[in-house]
């Protein structure tokens, strides 16, 4: 037997004003099936920092995979 699903959760490649996805969300509310559809929380400060720490923490592991630290013994 399969899982049931009732909810769906989509996110933005980037941040987007509110009446600039006015469209999208109707255009999914047309789609069969669907309840309701609803933006999520503004963007904030909290977002940036959040995106800023994760793209250091992503750098430095890139920069560790293309030059990883030679072992000495």
């Amino acid at each position: 037997m399969t899982d049931r699903v009732n909810t769906l959760i989509v996110a933005l490649e980037d941040d987007y004003r509110v009446d600039d996805i006015k469209d999208l969300m109707r255009a999914i509310s047309l789609l069969s099936g669907v309840l309701k559809v609803e933006h999520g929380k503004p963007v904030d400060s909290n977002d940036w920092s959040i995106e800023c720490r994760i793209r250091q923490e992503f750098g430095e592991r890139l920069w560790d995979v293309l030059y990883p630290k030679k072992e000495t013994k």
